[in-house]
C-alpha cells in the first residue's frame, strides 16, 4: 500500500476534517513502529531504508508492511481520527482491530525473517555447526531525551545522546514503559535510535518533544 491510497482508503471509509499531513504523520509514527521493533530487530534490516515521512514524502512511496497486512494502516489512521474526535468507544474498538492485524504482522515476518540474535557466534565456532549457539547478553540502560537537545526544524529531530559501554557494533533499541507508549501514541510520537561508529543518534518522529524523556533501552553486540 502507498501513502496515498491509505490517505484515500480512510478519507472513502471515514468522513473527517484532518489534514493530509496530519494522516502522514500519523502513518510516520506507525512505520517508526514497525521498522524499530520488527524490521530491525531481524537479519536484513539494513536494506529496507526509513526516516520517516512528513511533507516533502512522495506520496507514492512504499508503506513498509505488505498485503494483508497492509489493513493495519487504515485500522491505525481510523483509530487517531476517533481518538482525537474524542469518540473513545469507537477507538477502543479500532485499537483492538489494529492490534490483531499488527501482531499477525510480527508473526508473519518473525516466521520469514532470521532473527539478528541467531546469526552471532561468540566462541569461535562456524555458523555451520548444529550445537546451539550462546544467545548475545543484553544490557539495559536508560537514555534521557532533553527537550532542549533536538535539533532540526522538522521531523524527524535529532539529539546525540550517550549511554556507557556502547561500541560501533551494539544494536540499541528503546523499549519505553506501558505508560510512555500510551502517552506518545497520544501525542502522534515515535523514537528511534540509531548507531553509527559508536556514536548514538535518537530521531523523534512527530511534533517535536517539548518534555524531558527518560526511556529504557536494551544494548546487545551484533558483531565482534
Amino acid at each position: 500500500m502507498k501513502i496515498i491510497e491509505a490517505l484515500n482508503g480512510i478519507d472513502s471509509l471515514k468522513h473527517n476534517t484532518y489534514t493530509q499531513a496530519d494522516k502522514v504523520r500519523w502513518l510516520s509514527t506507525l512505520d517508526s513502529m514497525v521498522k524499530n521493533h520488527v524490521i530491525d530487530t531481524h537479519e536484513g534490516a539494513e536494506k529496507v531504508s526509513f526516516i520517516g515521512y512528513d511533507d516533502n514524502t512522495d506520496l507514492h512511496t512504499e508503506l513498509l508492511m505488505p498485503a494483508p497486512y497492509d489493513e493495519a494502516y487504515l485500522l491505525w489512521l481510523g483509530s487517531k481520527i476517533d481518538y482525537h474526535n474524542g469518540e473513545y468507544g469507537k477507538y477502543n474498538n479500532a485499537v483492538e482491530m489494529f492490534t490483531t492485524v499488527y501482531e499477525s504482522y510480527k508473526a508473519y515476518y518473525n516466521r520469514t525473517h532470521m532473527p539478528i540474535a541467531k546469526k552471532f557466534n561468540y566462541f569461535g565456532g562456524s555458523a555451520k555447526h548444529h550445537h546451539a549457539q550462546p544467545v548475545p547478553a543484553l544490557r539495559v540502560a536508560e537514555v534521557t531525551l532533553v527537550a532542549a537537545n533536538w535539533i532540526g526544524n522538522a521531523s524527524p529531530y535529532s539529539q546525540v545522546v550517550t549511554i556507557p559501554g556502547v561500541t560501533k557494533y551494539s544494536q540499541i533499541d528503546l523499549t519505553p514503559s506501558a505508560d510512555q507508549l500510551a502517552i506518545f501514541h497520544n501525542k502522534d510520537l515515535a523514537f528511534v535510535a540509531e548507531n553509527k561508529d559508536g556514536v548514538v543518534t535518537v530521531y523523534a518522529i512527530g511534533d517535536k518533544p517539548s518534555k524531558n524523556y527518560t526511556i529504557q533501552a536494551t544494548i546487545k553486540e551484533v558483531s565482534v
